[in-house]
């Protein structure tokens, strides 16, 4: 055995460690090693690179004597590379599954480019016409929500609540795509939550029979990667094979990479999978489909970079108790934003609705007829995108005696009781504390109790003045004239603020047959031009200043002989 470990060093002795347990100092050379305390350590302090073991690959975030992975001692050294943000964390692992699958060791999507093409080119010369096409859809609600259809080469996310139909809409388009037009298209759908079989039995009860579409049950995401690369090689490969013209991964929380060390549905998994089926998507010119989870708070699940990365993401909504379902796009870097979809789920999977229009309204000779008036009831028309739903407002009150206070937890106080559905709570609390100043409107002692018909919610402020109408309705127990629609945002002045898109609500409400409007005060003169040409002379259009105007307006007087209705009186200014 060597008398020490450097030249020139002293013998061997034997130390007393803080334990007093006595080690030869031949455990402790790493620490007269020439490396510690050289401007490698510095130069990685700076951020200038890392620390990697010679022997084995390993990569390690600072410099030790012994390599944990190998056993190897001195191995370990500085590495100075380029910055990489999505890097390999373990070679080790890297280097196994290049002998595994026949020399070809998985990489991150930033060591090479997205463009096959590579470098700097002149905008105008770059060929758009490829990227540009679409596989269009035969179904018209998934046309309206996605732009057109599916674009070449993009890669789109559909997320939405445990059971609410994603697996079974990803399937229906992947058969769509396989078995719709003149072209013959393969697709190929990626389950990484059923088996083939599980798959084949949900097709089978769904109806779909393309012979086009391909199956499989896999969730490494390399061995998902060489499926696709095998059918759709690049220009230059000798391949007569057709190539996938669309690939459905179902889902994406559950695919991992063996180099990434963390578990599959992680933050790090998510990302990097998203990344390299980017890449693929971008280099193949293949449109990739990513199935996603969402949390319990309704958030889509996994980092907030997983909606960056993707170029489409719509999110499927509905409520369990309901057939109904929408479609919404959230983000679109090819068609128009905020555009929904409306679907029924039924037996052989989800099918468009044939009218929206009418789809969140009572028929109006069941509800809005002379022998039976009912009040709490209003309409508005919400714009999703570019289309307009006309939307049915349900409003009621009673008197509070004795109750347990909801908010205070307080028993024994006589307080008012708000709940609401579909609309946001702070929403309703202004507006009761607007029509109790503005419109002397009583609403003390009072439970309130506000709806919105099929499931559906309301996001924008110009349904303001619909949701106090009916709810000033519901307390005096005043019906709401018939075959009317309320547009307007309620500022806390009590005053009407104008909408956005007034024209295109106006055609819907006269689409669906209503007689009257009220407005808010329009102060433009370009709208005020285009109104007659937009509306029919049936139509009649109100025009309110404040909430108090359309309230006299909107609210029918109470017959003399109901003398029951003890709610009733005049509105007053405050």
């Amino acid at each position: 055995m060597a008398a020490s470990v450097m030249a020139g060093a002293a013998p061997m002795r034997r130390l007393r460690c803080h334990r007093s347990v006595w080690r030869p100092l031949e455990h402790l050379r790493s620490c007269l090693w020439p490396q510690l305390g050289s401007g490698t350590l510095r130069s990685f302090a700076s951020g200038g690179g890392t620390f990697r073991c010679g022997s084995c690959g390993q990569p390690y975030a600072k410099w030790q004597g012994q390599c944990s992975h190998c056993a190897a001692w001195g191995a370990i050294a500085a590495v100075t590379s380029a910055s990489a943000p999505y890097r390999q964390p373990n070679m080790a692992i890297s280097a196994k599954k290049k002998a595994k699958h026949g020399g070809r060791a998985s990489t991150s999507w930033t060591q090479s480019p997205l463009d096959v093409q590579g470098g700097v080119q002149r905008m105008n010369a770059v060929n758009a016409e490829t990227f540009a096409e679409r596989l269009a859809l035969p179904d018209r609600e998934l046309n309206w929500v996605l732009g057109g259809g599916l674009v070449m080469g993009s890669l789109t996310l559909v997320a939405g609540n445990p059971g609410v139909g994603k697996s079974t809409l990803a399937l229906q388009i992947a058969n769509m795509l396989s078995s719709s037009g003149d072209a013959v298209r393969d697709v190929l759908y990626v389950s990484g939550e059923e088996s083939v079989l599980q798959v084949k039995m949900r097709a089978t009860r769904l109806g779909v029979v393309s012979d086009n579409l391909f199956v499989a049950s896999e969730t490494n995401i390399d061995a998902i990667i060489d499926m696709i690369e095998r059918r759709n090689p690049l220009e230059d490969d000798d391949n007569d094979t057709r190539p996938f013209a669309v690939v459905v991964i179902d889902s994406v929380q559950t695919v991992f990479a063996e180099d990434v060390p963390s578990a599959a549905g992680t933050v790090n998994q998510v990302k990097e999978c998203t990344l390299r089926l980017l890449r693929l998507a971008k280099r193949r010119n293949v449109p990739v489909m990513l199935i996603g989870h969402v949390t319990k708070s309704g958030e889509i699940a996994g980092p907030k970079v997983l909606e960056h990365i993707v170029d489409t993401v719509v999110q499927l909504e509905g409520d369990a108790q309901s057939t109904r379902r929408f479609l919404r796009c959230q983000k679109n870097r090819f068609g128009n934003t905020s555009e929904v979809g409306v679907f029924t789920m039924a037996d052989n999977g989800l099918q468009p609705l044939k009218n929206p229009l009418m789809a969140f309204v009572s028929a109006f000779g069941d509800e809005f007829n002379d022998e039976n008036e009912i009040d709490g009831t209003s309409l508005t028309i919400a714009m999703e995108g570019s289309r307009p739903i006309p939307v049915e407002i349900q409003a009621l009150s009673n008197r509070t005696y004795f109750h347990v206070d909801a908010r205070s937890g307080n028993s024994g106080a006589v307080s008012s009781r708000v709940r609401a559905v579909g609309v946001s709570y702070d929403k309703l609390q202004l507006l009761l504390a607007v029509l109790e100043k503005r419109a002397r409107v009583p609403f003390q002692n009072r439970s309130v109790f506000v709806n919105i018909a099929e499931g559906y919610s309301i996001q924008e402020p110009a349904a303001d003045l619909a949701l106090a109408v009916a709810l000033a309705s519901a307390v005096t127990s005043r019906p709401v004239i018939k075959r009317a629609m309320f547009l307007g945002e309620i500022a806390l002045s009590g005053h009407l603020r104008p909408v956005k898109m007034l024209e295109s609500r106006l055609v819907a409400a006269q689409k669906i047959g209503l007689d009257s409007c009220i407005i808010p005060t329009v102060h433009c003169a370009d709208t005020r031009k285009n109104l007659p040409t937009k509306c029919s002379k049936n139509m009649q259009i109100i025009e309110a200043a404040t909430v108090l105007d359309a309230l006299k307006v909107a609210l029918r007087p109470l017959p003399s002989s109901d003398s029951n209705a003890v709610d009733a009186y005049e509105l007053q200014e405050y």
